[in-house]
Parts: C-alpha cells; structure tokens; sequence
C-alpha cells in the first residue's frame, strides 16, 4: 500500500490563548482529541488499513486485523477511547446536518468574513475567520483528515458549522465513518487517524514499536489564530 498518511496534530496553547476554542473542546470532552496524538507505526497503519473490513448486515461491525489481532474501530470504541461518548438520551445533530444540508448562506455566515463564500463549491481558507480557521486546521487532522487544507469541502464546511453553532457531534461515528472511508477510497487518498490506530492496536494486544515509527505532525498552537 502506497498511498500516505495524514497524521493527526496535538494541540498546544497557553492558557488564554484561542480561549474560545478551549473552552470548546473542554465543553465538548474533547481534550484527549487534541492532546493524544503520539508517534504512530506506519507498517502496522498500512495493516490496517490493508485489513479494514465493515460487515454488512443491520447492525454493522467495523473491524481491522493487525498481527493477527483483531482490531475494532466502532463508534464505540474510539468514543471511550477518547472520553467523548454522548449520553444516551442526546443525538447527534451533526448526521441529521450532513444528511439533510445546510444552506450555503448559513455556512458562509457561521464560518467566514465579510465577503466570503463559496467558490468552485468549497471555500478557501482565507475567506475563514480566525476562529473557523484554527477550527479548520484541527478538523482536517484529527477528525476529518485530508492533504489539501487550503480550501474546506460541503462536508467538512458542515463539521465546523455543527461545532461553531454549539450543535452536538458524535465525533466518534465520524472518525469511525472516515476510517472506513479511507480504507475503501480509490487511488491514492490519503489515510488518516494514524496515531488513533496506533492506540487501537495497542489496545488489542498488538505490538506497536514496528518501525518504522513517525511522529504526529506540527503542533497545533496560537501561529494558526
């Protein structure tokens, strides 16, 4: 498997700095996602990858095989991994966002300046507040990996409407969904959450110290407000 890896970024601020985006993740439980990012075997990401299977009766079973070991990489899973599990009586409003859609002009309100928008049907980094913008850098590492950061898909647009306008997010489903995703895109699409995988083998017995062994990608800190 040729294809490369999107690492995930550990997010360091000082105390005050980005505080509307701290106190978010405090909000939402969200601290270990921005603070466990750690070197990643990349033989063993490519494993799993190379493994990664969703069963397809009713009740799906995301599962990956690595050394001989079964991985699971469910909601559930990666949710109590990183303390962001919902309670059982709140629902995620963001999959009822992604499915039904947001208007553009909601988007554009929420994420961008004066006289941004969409462009070619996405919108360019530089059109971001500074908030969105941090917001962006983080989402497309950790949640919603991708190579080309300089403009922001429908999709992604939708995760940081959904964060910024206070909504509820099982982020769990969706790094579950993007696992999934990547390991069946075609071609040569970027595979992300390395380290999280990393973590999962761990989990499941695995050996993680294969090399060869990579670190996360830049830290996220105030040089992105």
């Amino acid at each position: 498997m040729q294809r490369k890896l999107v690492a995930e970024r550990k997010v360091i601020l000082k105390h005050g700095e980005v505080n509307e985006f701290q106190l978010e993740l405090i909000k939402r439980g969200w601290e270990r996602l921005g603070s466990y990012p750690s070197s990643f075997s990349v033989t063993l990401v490519k494993e799993f990858y190379a493994n990664a299977k969703v069963t397809t009766s009713a009740a799906p079973t995301f599962l990956s095989y690595v050394r001989g070991k079964r991985v699971p990489f469910d909601a559930d899973t990666i949710n109590n991994f990183l303390g962001t599990q919902l309670a059982n009586d709140v629902e995620c409003q963001f999959s009822v966002l992604d499915e039904e859609g947001v208007a553009p002009g909601e988007l554009i309100q929420a994420l961008c300046l004066a006289g941004g928008g969409f462009h070619r049907g996405t919108i360019q980094r530089g059109s971001l507040h500074p908030l969105a913008h941090f917001w962006s850098a983080f989402v497309h590492a950790n949640i919603s990996p991708c190579f080309h950061v300089s403009d922001l898909t429908e999709g992604r647009a939708t995760i940081l409407y959904t964060i910024l306008t206070g909504r509820v997010m099982d982020v769990g489903q969706i790094i579950t969904n993007e696992i999934h995703r990547c390991a069946n895109a075609a071609g040569k699409a970027a595979l992300g959450h390395p380290s999280l995988i990393t973590h999962l083998c761990s989990l499941a017995g695995v050996d993680i110290s294969v090399p060869p062994l990579e670190k996360a990608m830049q830290d996220l800190d105030f040089s992105y407000f």
